[in-house]
């Protein structure tokens, strides 16, 4: 008797959930074929049909993954984490899976600091054009180039 969608849904879920948990693909078209009754070809073709929709979750979170089943497992992963976490009252846990989850998310900004360096990196130029604007009446401000944005200029004392 060929199974309904409704159960062919129930069982793709009980196959994800052995993948978040860890168990290999072969493992889970093993167990699925021995737990439902499949031959091993459906088994497989199941297995197909969660890999396809993994993909499409995990391009959907990072367009450019390199591998959008693996990123789509490991954002689930951290929600089953976060899941049992609370259900056990354990708020580290729940938090740290938060943010690795987020950190997967590209919910936070990448760590990389931008230093810019200012136009006039050569010392005496920086210090010549902070006079004509002052001598101009155009006193510079931190926005344009005062020597909170010329390090080097902090470092020398005022005379």
């Amino acid at each position: 008797m060929p199974r309904t969608k409704q159960q062919r849904e129930a069982q793709l879920r009980v196959m994800e959930k052995a993948l978040v948990e860890g168990l290999t693909p072969d493992e889970v078209v093993a167990a699925a074929a021995e737990r439902f009754g499949l031959s091993p070809q459906v088994a497989h073709r199941d297995l197909n049909t969660l890999r396809e929709r993994l993909t499409e979750q995990g391009r959907a979170i990072r367009p450019t993954a390199a591998d959008p089943v693996a990123l789509a497992l490991a954002v689930l992963r951290r929600d089953r984490i976060y899941q049992q976490a609370v259900k056990h009252n354990d708020r580290r846990i729940a938090l740290e899976a938060e943010k690795d989850r987020c950190r997967l998310l590209g919910v936070y900004p990448d760590d990389h600091t931008v230093t810019a360096e200012p136009e006039d990196a050569d010392l005496d130029r920086a210090i010549e054009r902070e006079l004509a604007n002052l001598a101009a009446g155009r006193a510079a401000t931190p926005a344009t180039g005062t020597a909170a944005t010329y390090a080097r200029l902090a470092e020398h004392p005022a005379d």
